[in-house]
């Protein structure tokens, strides 16, 4: 064994090798920009495959994910507050009037005319 080859170093080393095949695979004549980009990103995933390489969870995830799942379910109210509202219309009674939004704020009213 070399003296000075750490693991580290032998990970940079594997990863420059595996790179430098991945680019030369490329032929770039008539190739746009885009194309290259492209190109040069599928290289950049494949030694992050080979150097076993993973995306972490950002510490902000959980907090992302509970205000989409908050999104989605306001929408879904809002189509059941949508389809009740037009149901009403088409029978001719008044549609209830819309509730109020988090923390109390006043929602847009729905049109009273159904096409």
């Amino acid at each position: 064994l070399m003296d000075g080859l750490t693991a580290k170093v032998f990970r940079t080393y594997n990863a420059s090798v595996t790179m430098q095949q991945e680019l030369s695979k490329f032929d770039e004549k008539d190739s746009t920009v885009e194309e290259k980009v492209l190109f040069f990103n599928n290289c950049s995933v494949q030694v992050a495959v080979l150097c076993n390489h993973q995306r972490t969870v950002s510490k902000t995830h959980a907090t992302q994910m509970e205000k989409i799942d908050e999104q989605i379910q306001e929408i879904k109210d809002e189509i059941k507050e949508l389809h009740s509202h037009i149901k009403a219309l088409k029978n001719g009674s008044d549609p209830k009037p819309r509730k109020s939004g988090k923390e109390g704020e006043e929602k847009k009213p729905f049109s009273t005319k159904v096409d």
